[in-house]
């Protein structure tokens, strides 16, 4: 097992190999898109965020992937100085990094977990017209037209009793 010492010193020196570059990371992102795509597939994107600690120092790292054959093709990702979540400011920013190279046509749907369903990134998805699939915490309030339920948890419960049920994007 290496000493923290050895551990710094190869940390140090991955620094300092990577720092002697430069990367532009948009013409990866082209790259790698157009390696699997083209301009008239419908895809789904996935927003995750991961950290761990590599050595001393804490990475975090929230990416936007685009989904291929049961895998997520990292395209753009932002190193956050922070730790813990995202904001709706750094989500949205993430998506138009997308949206700006590639349009929004292209997109069937944006894929995300519990940690990033909140109202500023939804709305902004609304208005852009952008489909998306939000795994939402059993605790927070849904709205379906003007009707209001206290929880998703419940919403579910009453769709899956068969209590109430959906059709073309209205309740029965």
């Amino acid at each position: 097992m290496p000493s923290e010492t050895e551990i710094d010193s190869r940390y140090k020196r991955i620094y300092r190999f990577f720092s002697g570059y430069s990367f532009d990371f948009t013409s990866i992102a082209r790259w790698l898109f157009y390696l699997f795509f083209t301009d008239n597939d419908k895809l789904y994107l996935s927003m995750d965020r991961t950290n761990w600690f590599f050595g001393k120092a804490k990475i975090n790292i929230f990416m936007l992937s685009v989904c291929y054959e049961g895998i997520a093709i990292p395209l753009f990702w932002t190193l956050l100085n922070k730790a813990g979540n995202t904001t709706a400011q750094e989500q949205i920013a993430l998506i138009s990094r997308f949206t700006h190279l590639f349009g929004k046509e292209c997109i069937q749907g944006i894929l995300a977990d519990r940690e990033f369903p909140n109202k500023t990134l939804i709305a902004w998805l609304v208005e852009e017209k952008i489909p998306f699939y939000l795994r939402i915490k059993g605790t927070m309030d849904v709205c379906i037209g003007r009707k209001k339920f206290k929880t998703s948890a419940e919403l579910f419960f009453l769709l899956f009793s068969g209590l109430i049920s959906f059709a073309k994007d209205k309740l029965l």
